[in-house]
């Protein structure tokens, strides 16, 4: 896959050396104009926050600062579309750089401050990696723009105010780039701020009288009413169990109240206070039980002994590394894991010191060091696999005692990531299949069409837009430009098949209020065969429209994948106005056709399909089916909770 091959001509006309700005701000300007006068290009991704309120017009903007010799550059046109590139890069360059500070590390004596973790020696190494991989992926769009602008010829620098880890990947040896931010600076302000940090803390243990709280409640109960809690089941559910207005994160939940798996007997937790207000009003209706981890350190003289005892240690562990600078990095990378395992450890208190088995919401973004420190209580930490196309994300470091995945192509996939410490991983399907499932064999479930009869049902999914024009002009994927092509292809098609009626639905409608969209909107209200579905006052509109479908078209997405396992046709539409090939780039599904990349093909596939035939090998789908989904478990969620019911059994 080549992610930085142009597939247009560029808008910048002329090669030479190039200033590569990620997000502008005012102070750089001054800078970047001078950088401009000495024959640099200088160009910028993403506006400023601070001033898009002044400007309706993302193009208003973006001509005022050309004024400057300050270019954008532009992610919807040849220059830029490369959507997964940040996903491909960053951990490229973050595996590089771990091998480099760390081949030389001994690990041997670093159990001993994790002395409660099983294998922690080779989890150790997973959190040094993710810590990595995190800062690589902060700024993952930024080199990968760089790279493709390096392909089209340019000799680019960084203009990028990298932290320490940041500074080792912008570097020739790591990434080929030379950053000219002042990074100097960066530091003498961290360095400041973290003594005024420490010097509140200090100053606030020395005049307090109360004790510090581990544990809050959503409406500010007492501690002490809290850490009664007896579950024996922690759910991370990430960012509350409701999923917008589509539908619930409920697969873990039995419907038995005596259940331990029951909602109301399972403490909901969330790392941060993000929640949104729906699983808000949720919680309190259906009197769910749930905190909010407070990630403090609680400084005092024994988190003080260990802190230094840990920092001995990896002093000691690292002076086989040659260079000095080197072993600094390294050395301040395993403090702040060491540090950030500790909060984890604390934060959780006495629901900690209770639970069995931890749930994970989101696997993806599930921390491994909360997994480390939820494995030192005697926690078991079980996750279920949300998305297949994130399995093939290098980036993906799992830590979990028990990971249900989709089928055994999913665990051969998981078991060769280098970064992964998983004691059983058991395939058992996608478990929102099971609700497709349900929902097929229902009769009058959904109405479409005004409930007027129609020969055949084609479902459209589509991706969001942002109303935000500058949020708009920094995803190639989701922009109005892409959209607006997807939805042109629809009524393309609606036109070529008059006797099946299309329904688009998507996670909302906002995209109906954008004035970008109403040429679009008004060539769909003409024509009696398509629809956009507006309900979402009602769960599991989307589940219910395609599990009566007889095709589903859409922008690549995991509901495609549960309809896939089910049997439903799906294809995936992967090209856009700049790019031919998006999410195929990252997996295609072994090729079985599964994704269309032109229209003439879209056209041809669709027609087949509803038509009673297809072209793709019918054991070939069976297959990929069954490898991949595991359709042959037709009951994914009762095999997952038997299999829970058990291990909390143990």
């Amino acid at each position: 896959m080549d992610y930085g091959s142009p597939e247009e001509k560029p808008r910048l006309t002329c090669r030479g050396k190039l200033i590569l700005v990620e997000k502008l701000s005012l102070w750089y300007l001054p800078i970047l104009k001078l950088l401009s006068l000495a024959g640099f290009h200088v160009v910028y991704m993403f506006f400023p926050d601070a001033l898009r309120e002044h400007y309706k017009s993302s193009e208003k903007y973006e001509n005022a600062l050309k004024k400057w010799g300050v270019n954008k550059f532009h992610f919807c046109d040849g220059e830029g579309s490369m959507p997964y590139g940040y996903a491909i890069n960053a951990p490229v360059y973050a595996e590089k750089l771990f091998d480099r500070l760390f081949t030389d590390v001994l690990f041997d004596d670093l159990p001993d401050i994790f002395k409660e973790v099983s294998d922690s020696q080779e989890k150790i190494k997973i959190v040094l990696y993710e810590q990595i991989v995190g800062h690589a992926l902060g700024f993952g769009e930024f080199l990968t723009v760089g790279l493709k602008l390096k392909k089209q010829g340019y000799s680019v620098c960084a203009f990028y105010p990298a932290n320490s880890v940041q500074s080792y990947i912008l570097s020739k040896d790591i990434s080929g780039f030379i950053n000219y931010y002042p990074c100097f600076f960066l530091k003498i302000q961290s360095v400041f701020a973290m003594g005024w940090k420490f010097g509140r803390r200090l100053f606030g243990k020395c005049i307090s009288l109360f004790k510090q709280q581990n544990i809050r409640t959503d409406n500010q109960k007492p501690v002490e009413e809290v850490t009664k809690a007896s579950q024996k089941v922690l759910y991370f559910p990430h960012r509350g169990v409701v999923y917008g207005n589509l539908f619930y994160k409920d697969h873990y939940y039995c419907e038995d109240a005596d259940s331990p798996f029951h909602q109301q007997n399972i403490m909901h937790v969330e790392v941060s206070d993000d929640l949104l207000d729906n699983s808000r009003i949720y919680y309190n209706d259906m009197a769910i039980p749930h905190i909010f981890l407070n990630m403090s350190l609680g400084l005092n003289k024994r988190t003080l002994c260990q802190l230094l005892s840990a920092l001995s240690i990896f002093w000691q562990n690292s002076r086989h590394v040659a260079r000095l600078k080197d072993r600094i990095t390294a050395i301040m990378i395993m403090l702040r894991s060491y540090i950030t395992f500790v909060k984890f450890y604390k934060s959780g208190g006495a629901s900690f010191l209770q639970a069995k088995v931890a749930l994970v919401g989101y696997d993806f973004l599930f921390p491994s060091l909360l997994s480390m420190a939820l494995q030192a209580h005697g926690v078991k930490v079980v996750a279920l696999q949300e998305r297949l196309i994130q399995m093939y994300h290098p980036s993906f470091h799992p830590i979990f005692d028990l990971y249900f995945v989709s089928g055994p192509k999913i665990k051969k996939r998981i078991e060769q990531n280098r970064f992964h410490s998983i004691k059983d991983i058991v395939a058992i399907g996608l478990v929102r299949s099971q609700r497709l499932r349900e929902y097929r064999i229902q009769d009058d479930l959904i109405q479409v069409n005004n409930g007027k009869p129609y020969k055949k049902l084609v479902v459209v999914l589509d991706f969001h837009s942002d109303a935000d024009p500058f949020s708009d002009s920094d995803n190639s994927m989701i922009c109005w430009k892409a959209n607006n092509a997807f939805y042109q292809d629809i009524l393309r098609l609606a036109d070529k098949i008059p006797e099946a009626h299309f329904v688009i639905r998507g996670k909302n409608i906002e995209w109906t209020k954008i004035d970008y969209f109403k040429n679009t909107l008004a060539e769909i209200s003409q024509k009696s065969n398509v629809e956009v579905n507006s309900n979402y006052d009602e769960m599991d509109v989307s589940y219910k429209l395609v599990s009566k479908a007889d095709l589903v078209i859409g922008r690549q997405t995991s509901l495609g994948d549960e309809a896939m396992s089910v049997g439903i046709p799906v294809l995936f539409h992967d090209w856009t106005p700049m790019r031919t090939h998006n999410v195929s780039d990252v997996y295609d599904y072994e090729n079985i056709g599964v994704f269309v990349h032109n229209y003439e093909d879209l056209e041809k596939r669709a027609l087949n399909i509803l038509q009673g035939y297809d072209g793709v090998d019918s054991k070939e789908f069976s297959r990929i089916r069954e490898s991949h989904y595991l359709a042959s478990n037709k009951y994914p969620v009762d095999t997952m909770l038997m299999k829970l019911e058990n291990m909390l059994k143990e």
